[in-house]
């Protein structure tokens, strides 16, 4: 406790005693003091002794000279909580009249990669108190001033502002408890599950992406009591940031009240070394099922070569915060003791360590080489029926979903005991949404309409009868998440062997009919570019024989650029994505294919087309005696789209 005559101008986090900063008074003695008690317990005998101690500390405040007639930045220095953007406005003594052009940068400091600078917008890149010890960072900004008038003044200053990250307490209270910085090699998919304090308790905990620069290599994954972030793979860039922030916002409902969190996450993706002569431990992280033993196989980058077969190769447990779970049996055989999931803590970790001797020439030479790796087993939520209640109840077992701006999605509702009736019985968007039998829909819109919430609730309500003709009733709120950006919506496909397919690109984004705004594809890799080719939006796939490959699949990599070169910004978005084409197996007796446009090598087939409103059906006749069965197939489809897709027409 801090007491003293100006104690409410401190605050104490550990050992960081922050003075909170006041103005300088004329006539004042401008000094303020706290007292402060420290406490130690030492060891005797028969226990311990507590030792204090008291001392009083005294800030004085100076006067800032900012009337010497020279240009100062006045921005002064400013402390945030842990893993929260602290955005800081830089501001001047003078020259802050509209005569006058003001600009900054930043020319350094120690930490000069935390901090992003938009005109006099310095952002502090969040970060956790305990990723340095004395919780500071320093940036170097420099300041111009230039006038475009006659007055014809250019004058420039200095200053290092820093940052304190405070302590955040985190008792009580709705937070984001996932670290919030991470690293993953380049070239290697990152899982991030998103976790709260809140976890495991009676309401679910829903998740939204707010911004960051995200540049689509995030994609977010909730359902069935889990919530992550899946970071997509990226290479290592020589000399640029490697450092991916997504600000992600968390919701749960608590005694009817909506709770909400935000935390920024910042993964850095590092060089993958090549494989030198250096050891290393290349097992990876796993999961497991509760109550279930895993064994992990422990390798090295080593174990495949033909040297490997010369050495002697030991393992053994050096430590770790769960090392007690794990034994080490058979040389290389990890086993991990079965438990229970834990909602807030279904993590566990092992130290291990290797060493590695040649015996070919009589251990003569340098010592063994050694290498540590810290490995992780996950334990995941056993799922009985769909239910992640294991309660054996009536449940709605549906997801959350997120969809691109202006994009409708259609959600298929199901429960954990199968059919049921549905109904929307309420949710602060149930507007936005419309309900078909087991179809929801809901009603596309753009990412800024709730920039600061973009998740979209609906009650549904699911009835059926059991077995003992009692009537069964559950409710939930599913939350639909609006992405911002561009995104290729085009799905992947299926094609006949040996015929060509051609496959409409598409974004969420509509393209009016004008000369300012363009959208662009191309083929920008893939496992198999170069049966693909691309002509305005039409990709065209060659497609082989069905046993050429094993699996029958093949993929290429498409790059969408949406440019608006209209007004005085101009603005380019991209997106990537990659498209896999499956050949269908001419055995299974199915000639079709997904609902896209195909081509022959031979030109004879006929088409029969016909609308229902947007809706484009097509019927292939690609046999001469089949014609006639095509067209009554496609009159009975069209009645059938025309019935469940009516409401089309209303949106």
């Amino acid at each position: 406790k801090l007491t003293g005559a100006d104690a409410d101008k401190f605050t104490l986090a550990g050992n960081k005693l922050t003075f909170i900063a006041k103005a300088f008074e004329a006539g004042s003695d401008n000094t303020y003091r706290v007292k402060i008690k420290a406490t130690v317990d030492v060891a005797i005998v028969f226990g311990t002794l507590p030792l204090e101690t008291e001392k009083t500390i005294t800030v004085t405040v100076t006067k800032t000279n900012f009337n010497d007639g020279k240009l100062h930045i006045t921005t002064a220095d400013v402390s945030t909580p842990e893993n929260t953007d602290k955005t800081i406005e830089l501001t001047l003594n003078q020259y802050n009249d509209s005569n006058y052009t003001r600009t900054f940068a930043i020319l350094g400091g120690v930490d000069a990669n935390k901090f992003t600078l938009a005109g006099n917008k310095l952002t502090f890149i969040a970060t956790a108190f305990e990723a340095r010890s004395d919780a500071t960072y320093h940036v170097n900004i420099k300041a111009t001033v230039s006038s475009w008038f006659w007055l014809n003044i250019t004058k420039t200053t200095k200053k290092t502002i820093t940052v304190t990250v405070t302590k955040t307490n985190l008792d009580g209270g709705f937070h984001i408890t996932t670290a919030a910085n991470i690293s993953t090699l380049e070239k290697t998919q990152k899982i991030i599950p998103i976790t709260t304090n809140k976890d495991g308790k009676e309401n679910e905990v829903s998740f939204v992406i707010m911004g960051g620069n995200i540049k689509g290599r995030f994609l977010p994954e909730s359902g069935n009591g889990r919530n992550r972030l899946v970071f997509m793979a990226t290479d290592f860039k020589e000399g640029q940031s490697n450092m991916y922030h997504i600000k992600v916002k968390a919701f749960t409902v608590e005694n009817n009240n909506l709770l909400g969190a935000e935390k920024t996450i910042t993964v850095t993706v590092t060089k993958n070394p090549d494989d030198d002569e250096a050891l290393r431990i290349t097992t990876a992280d796993v999961s497991t099922p509760e109550n279930t033993d895993k064994v992990i196989t422990l390798i090295t980058n080593k174990s495949d070569t033909n040297l490997f077969r010369n050495m002697i190769t030991t393992f053994d447990i050096v430590g770790g915060a769960d090392a007690k779970r794990f034994t080490l049996k058979k040389g290389n055989k990890l086993t991990f003791k079965a438990t229970a999931f834990k909602a807030q803590n279904n993590t566990y970790r092992v130290n291990i360590r290797v060493l590695q001797s040649r015996f070919d020439r009589g251990f003569e030479g340098s010592l063994p080489e050694t290498a540590y790796k810290t490995l992780a087993v996950t334990v995941t939520k056993t799922n009985t029926g769909g239910n992640p209640d294991d309660d054996g109840g009536f449940h709605i077992t549906t997801a959350n979903v997120s969809t691109p701006e202006q994009i409708n999605k259609v959600i298929t509702l199901a429960t954990n005991k199968g059919g049921a009736s549905f109904t929307i019985v309420g949710g602060a968007d149930k507007n936005r949404f419309s309900l078909n039998g087991d179809e929801l829909t809901f009603k596309a819109t753009f990412f800024n309409s709730r920039r600061d919430n973009p998740a979209y609730r609906v009650k549904i309500k699911a009835t059926r009868m059991d077995s003992n003709s009692s009537l069964l009733e559950t409710e939930k709120i599913l939350v639909v998440t609006v992405l911002e950006g561009l995104y290729i919506i085009t799905t992947d496909v299926s094609a006949p062997e040996n015929r060509n397919k051609v496959i409409t690109l598409a974004v969420n984004k509509e393209i009016p009919g004008v000369t300012s705004i363009k959208l662009d594809f191309e083929i920008v890799r893939g496992l198999d570019a170069n049966k693909f080719t691309l002509v305005d939006n039409k990709l065209t796939f060659e497609a082989p024989a069905f046993n050429d490959r094993t699996d029958a699949t093949y993929r290429v990599k498409i790059k969408a650029t949406f440019a608006e070169n209209s007004g005085a910004f101009p603005k380019t978005e991209t997106a990537e994505k990659t498209l896999t084409v499956t050949i269908i197996n001419p055995n299974t007796n199915d000639d079709s294919s997904d609902d896209e446009e195909a081509t022959s090598e031979g030109g004879d087939e006929d088409f029969v087309v016909e609308e229902f409103t947007n809706v484009k059906v097509i019927a292939q006749a690609v046999r001469k005696e089949s014609k006639s069965a095509s067209k009554l197939l496609l009159s009975k489809v069209g009645k059938t789209l025309m019935g469940r897709l009516s409401y089309i027409r209303h949106q």
